[in-house]
Order: structure tokens, then C-alpha cells, then sequence
């Protein structure tokens, strides 16, 4: 099962028995050994909650034969368990006391081979949590940014994923970030998120080049000027531009090698996110055009670079001349 599956299970079952919480996402499987540790009341918590950390079986199957004192049933949290333990405890698991709910959590996935893995995922009572997908993460963000008093919408969480990524520890802590920049109440924007999770330059140069392909050349142009105006800026500037320009460039070439969008940007380095922009941005301009653009993009660069005091104006004429 998944973790909601799960979360699902433990808010209207009254559970027994043995769990394993497994796989890649380390953050939602901690969330969701909290969420085990409050099935027992906090006020009898020191009694009837056992959290064990790296046990042998003798210390797991111990843990489980306490009785409960104030509570029906007793908690045993194992977070994760000594090599070598495996096969003792899978044959201790048949014979946990109903009044026991054991949760078993072992960080990354077990391997297949695993006698625990073979008797949870054989009862179904095997928790798999996989890494998110970029919809998932957005769709977290945005409750979890409302429960936090803040407001963010789909548009904007989606580009907060996209830039950060789906790594749960980060992208909650970027999150974090962005809802201490607004306070109680306030909007999420992409302003917000510029100003939170990368430069605030990266972000422009991101959100001007989308302008550009967008057909908004003008707006685009205007906002690259006013950020090659910072003589302190311009190499940063123009470094993000040709990081851009030649992302945009590969994945051309990968696309008229026959790869579609997505396929494009998988090869790419990088996130996924902007990655796809870039190619779908690619898919309206020749490769020609596009190394033509990255070449002027380069020299000036290599102008700012060796002293040049007209890089900026090169950079700009060559964003002003491309067929936007």
C-alpha cells in the first residue's frame, strides 16, 4: 500500500500487528512514523509508546510483549533494525499480542531478497514509499502551504517543484522559506519563490527567457535590460543566459534526432522542470539559430570575462536580433 493507504488505515482501524514502512521517500515515512507514535495518547506516552532505534530482534520482540497500561493497545516504533535480525524477527511477526501495533521503519527500500520484506508485502501490510512525482509535490505544496496559513496556488507550486525539485526534505524546506517571507496570511507568488529557493537573478533570467519564447520579446528585453543595468550582475546575468541558450540548444538537437519533449529533457542535466521549458521553448527555433545565439551569447561573455566594457550591449543586441 502507499502511504495514504495507510494514513487512511490508521485513522479508522483500530491497528494490531506488524508493519513495514519502506522505500525511498524518507520524508513522508517519518511523517507517517510521527503519525504511528500519536495513536497513543500523549499523557500515556511514557507508558505505552516504545520508539527503539537500530534494535536486535530480541529488543523489537521484547518492546511487543508489554502490556499496555492506560491505553487498549501499545505502540512500538522499531526505526530500523541490526543486520542479521531479519530472519529472527520475521518468524517473531505471526506471534505479535493483538494488544500490539508494531511499526517497523528501515530507511531506503529492502532488498528483495528481504525475509521481512516477503512476509509484509505477503499480508499486505508492506508501506512502500516512492519518490513523488512533480503533480504530487505541487499538490502537497499547496495544502500544505494552507495549513501553515499561507496561500498558494497550483501555477505557482508547480514552479516552486519545478526549480527546487521533489527531494521532500528541501522542497518542505523551501516551502518553509517562502511562507516566513509572507507571514501569516499572506500569498505565495513568484516573486515570492524567486526570492526563496534560487537567485533572484537565475529566476528572472528563467521567467525573462519564457517571455521571449512566449512571443513577449519586448517585455522580455526590457526586463534583461534592467538587469544587465547592475554592472555587478552582468556576468551572472549572461552566465545564466548561456547556461539557457545552450540547454535550449542540446535539446533541439535531441528532438530532431527524433525525441519528443520529454524525452528531450530527461537527457538533459539538470531538473526536469525547467529542462521541458527549454525544449519546449527549442521546438519553435531552428539549431542553427540556436548556436548561432549561444555563440554571441558566449562571446560576450568571454568580453566580460577579459575586461570588456561592452558585454552587456553585445548580449542584448544578440537577444534584440534573434527571430523571437
Amino acid at each position: 500500500m502507499n502511504y495514504r493507504e495507510f494514513l487512511k488505515k490508521l485513522n479508522i482501524e483500530t491497528v494490531s500487528g506488524a508493519y513495514l514502512l519502506h522505500g525511498e521517500d524518507e520524508f513522508f515515512k517519518e511523517a507517517c512514523l510521527r503519525s504511528c507514535e500519536e495513536l497513543i495518547p500523549e499523557d500515556a506516552r511514557v507508558f505505552d509508546l516504545r520508539i527503539i532505534h537500530d534494535a536486535g530482534a530480541e529488543a523489537v520482540m521484547e518492546a511487543c510483549e508489554m502490556l499496555p497500561l492506560l491505553s487498549s493497545r501499545s505502540v512500538v516504533v522499531a526505526k530500523g533494525v541490526e543486520q542479521g535480525a531479519d530472519k529472527a524477527l520475521a518468524e517473531y511477526l505471526e506471534n505479535v499480542p493483538e494488544t500490539t501495533a508494531l511499526f517497523i521503519g528501515v530507511k531506503g527500500e529492502l532488498d528483495s531478497k528481504s525475509k521481512l520484506l516477503a512476509f509484509f508485502s505477503g499480508r499486505g501490510r508492506e508501506v512502500l514509499f516512492t519518490k513523488p512525482d512533480q503533480a504530487e509535490a505541487a499538490a502537497w505544496c499547496v495544502v500544505t502551504a494552507s495549513r501553515r496559513g499561507a496561500v498558494l496556488d497550483k501555477a505557482t507550486a508547480a514552479t516552486l517543484v519545478g526549480l527546487v525539485g521533489t527531494d521532500m526534505v528541501r522542497l518542505n524546506n523551501e516551502l518553509q522559506k517562502a511562507i516566513d517571507r509572507v507571514g501569516e496570511g499572506g500569498v505565495i507568488t513568484a516573486e515570492t519563490v524567486s526570492g526563496s529557493t534560487v537567485s533572484s537573478i537565475e529566476f528572472k533570467v528563467f521567467d525573462a527567457i519564457n517571455c521571449l519564447s512566449a512571443g513577449k520579446s519586448a517585455d522580455g528585453i526590457r526586463a534583461l535590460h534592467s538587469l544587465l543595468s547592475e554592472k555587478d550582475d552582468i556576468p551572472l546575468v549572461i552566465g545564466a543566459l548561456l547556461s539557457n541558450f545552450r540547454k535550449m540548444l542540446e535539446g533541439r538537437r535531441l528532438m530532431d534526432a527524433g525525441l519528443s519533449v520529454k524525452a528531450a529533457a530527461a537527457k538533459l542535466p539538470g531538473k526536469s522542470y525547467p529542462n521541458e521549458k527549454a525544449c519546449a521553448a527549442a521546438k519553435k527555433y531552428s539549431a542553427a539559430a540556436l548556436a548561432q545565439l549561444a555563440e554571441a551569447v558566449s562571446l560576450a561573455l568571454y568580453e566580460e570575462r577579459t575586461g570588456g566594457t561592452d558585454s552587456a550591449e553585445k548580449t542584448e543586441n544578440a537577444l534584440a536580433s534573434f527571430p523571437w
